[in-house]
């Protein structure tokens, strides 16, 4: 599960925050109790990875900013 908080205070050496206020995300890694069977390791989709552009959510000059490092 993913929770998402808008607008919280965070360190003012975040590249993607606005004066120190961003957004900030917590997410539930629980994994399932047996009998369930879960997989050893999780991907996300390429065309999920694909669809997404970090532009439409952090404007380019803050982009620019952060290191990027490639998924795979």
């Amino acid at each position: 599960d993913l929770m998402v908080i808008k607008d919280c205070l965070g360190p003012s050496l975040d590249p993607s925050a606005d004066e120190a206020v961003g957004t900030k995300v917590g997410f539930d890694c629980t994994k399932p109790a047996p009998p369930v069977q879960f997989p050893r390791r999780l991907r996300v989709p390429t065309e999920v990875m694909d669809s997404v552009k970090l532009e439409d959510f952090i404007p380019q000059d803050r982009l620019l900013k952060i290191p990027y490092e490639p998924y795979g």
